[in-house]
């Protein structure tokens, strides 16, 4: 995962960064006089109409709690438990009795100065004869040789005592983060290690680019034989080690390019070892082991491929991982154990793990190399640090917040059937067609509310019975929890659309918390605007006219998305926070205080360093504030630090400029022709990819989820704030009109002539009164057409197929190959790059016969998902000369010193390697996504139809 404290190792950096957060305010301790609220008792919102998750878990042991605990193991050959404290104390209890008292067996902290914590241990094989146990503990960060694994001798079995005196240091290596450290026995009685790559969690793997070094301990798996010494070392390199004969490589290492690798295990019945690796930005994995394995960090993260292209590869192929979970459902993986119990006969065979960050638990099978299933078992609220096999087969699961679990079978019934399929039924309010609060529910107004496509919002907040929130100085965890909330709270969002003087509610979206897991639904009001109806899962569209005297033409049409229930937690991730309307950042001290005073929630300490977010409308503020503002809550649900965005850039309002990732970067999905595109260019807007996304309503519109139209102000904010941005760099734009003295006389042939010009042309059309040219609407490049057809009545707006495309749809129309062809030269821009029949530019592969290799839906699927398989001739590299020349295209060819690179204009690059400062290989394809969103669907099935009968030229038309 990627965050200030990136893993479990850091967990006292987190909880002592609570306790140093200055307060501002502390609003719990002040005496109110006021009456306390009316307990709401109408609640309905009560478990799920969704199936129920197969498995849940129950608290074993109950009598036993632990402080920060973080790895377990039984003493072989006794039901005795071992539970270590990230503190330093390993403790045990008899399992036996629910009621056993736990006895200490050490304190490492006592014993070793230096301290800072125990991340790991384990028992060795022959302990019944030796009685040895094996322990990671760990000095301060940046030690070199602070992380230790030493051999300790129990002097006593009953109690348990681990003998200090009794230490052999095995092994060192340096400490600090990312240290992952599982000490685990192989069947071949060898000790398997796993270390992270000891960096902070941004930049990736920064510090020592060790994830693909093989010189050191880091980023690594390592197997030694600690049954034998080696010269001075308190052990020895097994024969069959991988790199034992590799030049300049540690011959204890046994797999690398991991970069936090946090549990792994054994399948004893097979021998094979599984591992969970902490992923970066996007994915979090599950490896299956091999010797001499090279699992890509810090050049991949998992399917992500492109994390950093400044990094040698080490030794053989980058092995993919069994499963990749995305940040969209995980944030911190565990890897878990085998299972092979008796209690729970469906889950036997499988490998049990789960996540950190969320409380999710999965149960994954595979034969070999090929994943079978990977069940979702449940939603917890549990912090899995550590699982271990019992004596009588069954599972244990280590929770970081002090107590012991286990899987049982989920009785709830099927689903909840008296769920609320109406609004009226949630017991939320008392008129539901007035949005009058039921008693006890309250409103709540967020800082800052995300562009709803010209809809109002007003929000709701119910808390069962007379409980309150409690928010907490700073995260438990390192994604999401900022909060305590009870079970059962839901918070409701009702948009309304003004409908020339007359309301018109949309929908009602619900966030509603089981005491585990938050669950988003989604109710669509009716046209008698009496009541709103639960919307099925998968979600659903409608389009909505409203009569708006500022439209073109009088009318405004605005295509509505019914979000499904999935879809919630695009936006509504650990990341960023599950409750995006009601956090630090979106409650002023104002409202803050009315909450408290209303007894649904109790503040304690708000953090110094949390600047609330402005109100985007609100002119009294600062121009950069209000722009920042309205990109975090439009944006920053995907575009921040792990949530799953598709570039690694962050628009979260809490980030410093610095590491926007934004500023004088260059676009990697896409420039849309801008010539010397930046995502922001500071001072020239019309060179900035993220005003063209959020001005467009074509394809690369932004935000991709949560609004289909143009917010105007918030364009106009964007676009002003960058103008006034400190120009950091002057971009060569050889041949660029002057935009400016184009603007001031209305010039729109020299506008319309290049992306920048119509960009700047729009802009002005939407706030100085231009009117469209024709040439705008009639433009042979529909990137261009896009960015105007917002200007139209609606009536005169092409119905095009937009993001959401149903391939069924095209394909159940009959295509013409003649017109099809048309489109392949024209407005569908295939021709740019492809030749088929004769026409085009051989810049990407040739297109002709592809009916030998598809059928029709498989060709739609190609083009709709053009990254779903790029063939390796066609990856697009960007290299960096030493001379700070940039060049991009397709690798045509390579020899020991030299390659040759075909750019988009057809010329053939020698490129000597010796020259090459940087090189970057996309994991997208050239070809972007949402080609076809500004066709209507007869010309993509049109387009279809000549692509697929395209064998040879054809005859011109």
């Amino acid at each position: 995962m990627a965050s200030a404290y990136s893993h479990r190792q850091n967990f006292a950096v987190i909880i002592s960064l609570g306790r140093t957060l200055s307060c501002v305010v502390t609003l719990a301790a002040c005496a109110f006089a006021v009456k306390a609220r009316e307990p709401w008792t109408s609640n309905h919102v009560i478990g799920s109409p969704n199936p129920p998750a197969p498995f849940t878990v129950e608290r074993m042991h109950s009598a036993q709690n632990f402080q920060n605990p973080v790895d377990l193991a039984f003493m072989p050959g006794f039901t005795r438990l071992f539970v270590a404290e990230q503190g330093g104390k390993i403790w045990s209890f008899d399992t036996r009795s629910n009621s056993a008292a736990r006895e200490l067996a050490i304190d490492l902290r006592k014993h070793h100065q230096p301290f800072d914590n125990i991340l790991g241990f384990t028992f060795h094989p022959g302990f019944a004869t030796n009685h040895f146990i094996f322990i990671n503990y760990n000095e301060p960060g940046g030690r070199p040789n602070g992380a230790h694994i030493s051999r300790f001798t129990l002097s006593s079995l009953n109690p348990p005592v681990i003998d200090p005196a009794s230490e052999r240091v095995i092994i060192r290596w340096i400490s600090g983060g990312h240290n992952g450290c599982t000490l685990a026995f192989g069947n071949d009685g060898l000790l398997y290690v796993s270390a992270g790559d000891n960096d902070d969690p941004d930049p990736p793997d920064g510090k020592k680019k060790t994830g693909q070094d093989i010189s050191d301990l880091l980023a690594c798996i390592f197997r030694i034989d600690v049954d034998r010494a080696d010269g001075t070392n308190n052990y020895s390199i097994p024969r069959d080690n991988p790199f034992l004969n590799f030049h300049g490589a540690r011959p204890e290492v046994y797999a690398f390019g991991l970069r936090n690798p946090f549990r792994m295990s054994f399948d004893r019945a097979t021998g094979e070892l599984f591992v969970g690796d902490v992923g970066f930005e996007q994915w979090e994995m599950i490896y299956r082991v091999k010797a001499g394995g090279n699992y890509g960090w810090s050049i991949t993260e998992g399917p992500n491929t492109h994390v950093r292209t400044d990094v040698q590869q080490g030794p053989g192929p980058i092995l993919p991982p069994l499963v990749a979970i995305p940040h969209s459902d995980g944030a911190s993986i565990t890897g878990g154990q085998f299972y092979r119990g008796r209690k729970l006969p469906k889950l036997h065979g499988a490998y049990l793990y789960g996540d950190w960050e969320t409380g999710k638990f999965w149960a994954l099978r595979h034969d070999g190399d090929k994943l079978i299933s990977n069940e979702e078992l449940c939603d917890t609220t549990l912090q899995p640090v550590s699982f271990t096999i019992a004596p009588d087969g069954e599972l244990l699961i280590l929770d970081y917040l002090g107590g012991l679990y286990a899987f049982v079978p989920n009785n709830a019934p099927a689903a909840n059937l008296v769920f609320p399929s109406r609004l009226s039924e949630a017991g939320l309010f008392a008129d539901t067609p007035k949005l009058t609060p039921a008693r006890g529910v309250v409103t709540y107004q967020p800082a800052a509310t995300m562009w709803s496509d010209h809809a109002s919002v007003s929000h709701h907040l119910g808390v069962p019975g007379t409980a309150r929130i409690t928010s907490l100085p700073t995260r438990l965890t390192i994604a999401g929890k900022m909060w305590d909330y009870p079970t059962n709270t839901v918070f409701a969002r009702t948009t309304t659309m003004d409908d020339s003087g007359m309301t018109r509610r949309i929908e009602t979206q619900l966030m509603h918390f089981d005491g585990q897991a938050w669950n988003g639904y989604t109710y669509r009001w009716n046209d008698t605007q009496t009541d709103a109806d639960l919307v099925p899962a998968s979600g659903t569209n409608m389009v909505f006219s409203f009569r708006d005297a500022g439209a073109a033409g009088g009318v405004r049409t605005t295509p509505w998305r019914f979000h499904g229930r999935a879809e919630c937690f695009r936006c509504h991730n650990s990341w960023a926070s599950e409750l995006l309307s009601f956090n630090w950042l979106q409650l002023r001290s104002e409202e803050l205080e009315r909450l408290a005073k209303l007894e649904v929630l109790s503040v304690k300490d708000r953090p110094r360093d949390i600047r609330p977010l402005m109100n985007p409308h609100d002119t009294s503020a600062s121009l950069e504030n209000r722009a920042r503002s309205w990109l975090h809550v439009n944006c920053a649900g995907c575009h921040r630090n792990g949530a799953g965005g598709g570039v690694a850039l962050h628009l979260n309002y809490d980030k410093p400029s610095r590491d926007w990732r934004a500023l004088d970067e260059k676009p990697t999905r896409g420039d849309f022709g801008l010539t010397g595109a930046r995502i922001i260019a500071p001072g020239d807007p019309f060179r900035s990819t993220l005003l063209y996304r959020i001005s467009t309503e074509g394809s690369g519109h932004m935000p991709h989820i949560g609004s289909r139209l143009v917010d105007e102000q918030g364009v106009a904010q964007v676009r002003e704030w960058i103008r006034a941005m400190p120009v950091k760099e002057t971009e060569a734009t050889n041949g660029m009109p002057d935009i400016a003295a184009a603007l001031k006389a209305r010039d729109t042939a020299i506008l319309l002539a290049s992306m920048n010009g119509a960009l700047a042309l729009a802009s002005s059309v939407s706030s100085s009164g231009f009117r469209v040219p024709p040439a705008a609407l009639d433009h042979t490049n529909a990137l261009v057409r896009d960015l105007f057809q917002r200007f139209l009545p609606p009536e005169q707006r092409r119905q095009t197929l937009g993001s959401d495309i149903n391939p069924q749809t095209i394909l159940a129309l009959r295509g013409n190959a003649t017109r099809g062809r048309m489109l392949f030269g024209g407005a569908a821009q295939c021709a740019s790059c492809h030749v088929a029949a004769g026409v085009g530019r051989a810049f990407g592969p040739e297109l002709n016969g592809l009916n030998a290799k598809y059928d029709r839906a498989q060709l739609l699927d190609q083009i709709l998902n053009p990254s779903k398989s790029v063939a390796p001739e066609f990856k697009l590299f960007s290299l960096t000369l030493r001379d700070d020349t940039e060049l991009n295209g397709f690798v045509r060819g390579r020899a020991a010193v030299e390659l040759v690179l075909r750019d988009e204009t057809l010329t053939d690059h020698v490129v000597p390697l010796a020259s090459i400062k940087e090189s970057r290989e996309s994991a997208l394809s050239p070809m972007p996504e949402g080609l076809l969103a500004p066709l209507t669907a007869q010309e993509a099935a049109d387009l279809v139809e000549f692509l697929f009968t395209t064998t040879k030229p054809l005859a011109k038309p």
